[in-house]
């Protein structure tokens, strides 16, 4: 690091990148095992209360509780994103 670089602080004004962001570079593939409802709702940028209500109507992906821990599978989560594209004939 330079003598006179800038310290990075925790409180810059740099967007947030999720797992699935593709100005990550990343893509799906580097989704944890397991997400949160609020991982899942950055990754489709929604309110996590849109994920709650989802599940609600049937309309998110399958979800595994354990106690009062709510996580979704990468490979459900992948496969639902998958099952929503449109214009791909």
């Amino acid at each position: 690091m330079e003598p006179n670089a800038p310290t990075p602080t925790l409180h810059s004004r740099t967007r947030r990148r999720g797992p699935g962001d593709p100005s990550t570079g990343g893509g799906m593939s580097r989704l944890p095992p397991f997400l949160t409802v609020d991982e899942l709702a950055a990754l489709v940028r929604v309110p996590p209360t849109t994920i709650y209500t989802w599940r609600y109507k049937g309309l998110a992906p399958p979800a595994h509780r354990w106690g009062r821990l709510l996580r979704f599978a990468r490979e459900d989560v992948e496969d639902w994103i998958r099952g929503h594209r449109v214009g791909q004939d």
